[in-house]
């Protein structure tokens, strides 16, 4: 396959952000007033930062309620980064939903980072009045003494009576959470300006904070998963627009889970997000495929065929596991005997694939099965049940047996017909395996 461009890191900008004294009257317009803008901000610097905007403000006058201010900012935040979510969740999204979904992960980011600055002024205020340690929330009776009391306390000390103190926990919740956010921005991003400033945003601000936080927690797993995550997020972004060979994807995508901290045969959540990266790898190489030659379809076949076995054996190890959705696991090892199948379409036309197609598909309608009898036992998720018996329903008429299909053609032919769409888009269904479906319709 012809190299690609390699992907360069965008250089350090010296330029740093100042925050000005405020001049509100309230913690909110202070807060809205910082303007951060995350491009080459170092730990340092933002520490420093901080750590001015807090003394300007407590000349000013006004009470600092870190607490409420971090926690508005981080549920703004939150909310910003489910929208975008929403917003991205077509199969092609078109560039106007990509970019509104880009803004509205970029504006999270900057908030969690506000939110981050707010948390660390305070659990540094705590630390020098010797209060950092964490204390349980008050009981209805302490609650009824505070306010009984009220005649003889101001508002502010009873304020500081119940606020729930800032603890290093926490801080590790906004940078992973920051972190997450920086993964969806790069799931996205395709310009080299806008990977290199989310790669230099990881290191300058987010890698020693996270390392930071992480230390002494029991949270080192869910550190280690976000920043694998990470990692597969921008080289798989990377070498979408063309800044990263293949030798070098694959091997980035192959050293991301090697971290100790996953535990990865213990933990579901971990296998099942490095089985989405194994498929994230196939669909993207899959994508790139009008720029390989014809000498190179049967290597190029047989790692996507190695790197999809490796996603399938993650969700098996992950369904002998407790997990909380084992139905949508079941459905993902079947969309994974149908991904290997698709290999035996043109133009790659894997002879493996095409040996394979019988016990390809009698797998898959295997995994289907289960998914729907799960669904439909004590979980309980009707969508995924919908969804699992079609897709049985077509890899059984793909394999002769169109009496399902048939039947479900007749009673839910709109539904049918979307979940084929979806099929195609994911690359689940080739052109062949269309045409047979489509006599079936008519």
């Amino acid at each position: 396959m012809p190299k690609h461009k390699q992907w360069l890191s965008a250089k350090k900008q010296t330029g740093k952000k100042k925050i000005e004294a405020p001049e509100s009257d309230t913690a909110n317009d202070f807060l809205a007033g910082i303007k951060i803008t995350p491009e080459d901000v170092t730990l340092s610097q933002y520490q420093a930062n901080s750590r001015a905007a807090g003394v300007d403000f407590e000349e000013a006058g006004e009470k600092w309620r870190a607490g409420d201010a971090a926690k508005s900012l981080s549920n703004t935040a939150q909310v910003l980064t489910s929208l975008a979510e929403a917003i991205s969740e077509g199969k092609k999204l078109s560039e106007s939903p990509r970019d509104e979904a880009l803004r509205l992960l970029q504006e999270s980011l900057e908030l969690f980072q506000r939110c981050l600055n707010v948390q660390e002024l305070k659990l540094g205020q705590d630390k020098e009045n010797g209060t950092q340690e964490a204390q349980p929330p008050p009981d209805a009776n302490s609650i009824d003494n505070i306010n009984g009391a009220a005649s003889n306390v101001s508002e502010e000390e009873i304020w500081a009576s119940v606020e729930e103190p800032v603890t290093q926990d926490a801080l590790l919740d906004t940078t992973i959470a920051q972190l997450d956010t920086l993964t969806a921005i790069s799931s996205l991003e395709s310009s080299h300006t806008g990977l290199a400033w989310a790669e230099e945003y990881y290191r300058t601000t987010l890698k020693d904070k996270v390392s930071f936080y992480v230390e002494g927690s029991t949270r080192r797993h869910e550190a280690a998963l976000a920043q694998a995550k990470f990692a597969c997020a921008i080289s798989d972004a990377a070498f979408r627009g063309g800044r990263l060979d293949l030798p070098t994807y694959e091997n980035e995508l192959n050293a991301a889970f090697t971290n100790q901290d996953l535990d990865l045969p213990n933990d579901p959540q971990s296998l099942c997000d490095k089985a989405d990266a194994e498929l994230a790898f196939n669909a993207s190489v899959q994508a790139a495929l009008q720029q390989a030659q014809p000498a190179e379809m049967a290597q190029i076949s047989s790692i996507c065929w190695k790197h999809i076995a490796r996603a399938l054996d993650s969700l098996t190890a992950a369904s002998k596991l407790p997990a909380q959705n084992l139905p949508r696991i079941h459905l993902r090892r079947g969309d994974c005997e149908l991904l290997r199948l698709h290999l035996g379409d043109a133009p790659l036309n894997y002879d493996l694939a095409v040996k394979s197609t019988s016990t390809l598909l009698k797998n898959a309608e295997v995994y289907f099965r289960g998914a729907a009898t799960l669904a439909k036992g004590e979980v309980r998720t009707e969508e995924e049940e919908d969804e699992a018996k079609a897709k049985q329903s077509i890899v059984a008429g793909l394999a002769g047996d169109t009496e399902k299909l048939s039947l479900l053609v007749k009673t839910r032919r709109d539904f049918i017909e979307s979940i084929l769409e979806e099929m195609r888009d994911e690359g689940l269904l080739g052109d062949e395996c269309l045409q047979k479906i489509g006599i079936m319709f008519a």
